[in-house]
């Protein structure tokens, strides 16, 4: 990837080009085991959503709750905890519906100002940087919504910002697609190296 090095980065806050939103309060007694999936810390994970269902909750309709159904892309940060400023992840459509929870913070980029994949680099490069040098010193760290909002980030024009993003999310999905190749191999591995134990007593 050529980046062009003519071009200005500016410095400015997250807040500037990201349409943030901290969930709903749901009521845990009224959970589901079936409907729209809720988005909570506990499932915002280093990178990933965790939907599996012994963390994935379920509320049983949207109604009167639109304003907190996600779209696909969002990028998703977890506010309290000690993992804060590692946990985030994007949400794929394949994961959808689903609903905000609380204490959990949707950044939506808004289209004309930021480019979705190029904003979620800035996180994994730099937000736990800043987020050591802001977060409270309770015994359960959290962030607040102004604290995300006001992430210093330096970023070009939205045309170069869409290169760059692209670019590194084509190798995010490189190197995951690798990974997941190297554990199938190394699971072969194991299974062999044990059999042959097995094998020669």
């Amino acid at each position: 990837m050529i980046i062009n090095k003519s071009i200005a980065w500016e410095q400015r806050k997250f807040g500037d080009g990201m349409d943030l939103l901290t969930g709903y309060p749901f009521e845990s007694e009224k959970f589901s085991d079936n409907g729209i999936n809720l988005i909570r810390g506990m499932n915002v994970k280093r990178g990933y959503l965790d939907l599996s269902n012994s963390l994935c909750m379920k509320w049983k309709s949207s109604e009167g709750l639109e304003k907190y159904l996600l779209e696909n892309e969002d990028i998703l940060i977890q506010m309290d905890g000690a993992l804060i400023g590692k946990s985030y992840a994007k949400i794929k459509e394949t994961q959808l519906p689903a609903l905000l929870v609380q204490r959990v913070t949707r950044a939506r980029a808004i289209p004309e100002k930021s480019n979705s994949d190029f904003m979620y680099q800035t996180i994994q490069r730099d937000f736990l940087k800043y987020i050591i040098l802001n977060k409270t010193d309770s015994a359960v760290p959290h962030l607040s919504l102004n604290d995300i909002r006001e992430f210093p980030i330096r970023v070009p024009n939205l045309e170069e910002q869409k290169k760059i993003g692209e670019y590194f999310s084509n190798l995010d999905n490189l190197i995951t697609l690798h990974q997941r190749e190297w554990k199938g191999k190394r699971l072969w591995i194991i299974i062999n190296c044990l059999l042959n134990t097995i094998k020669n007593g």
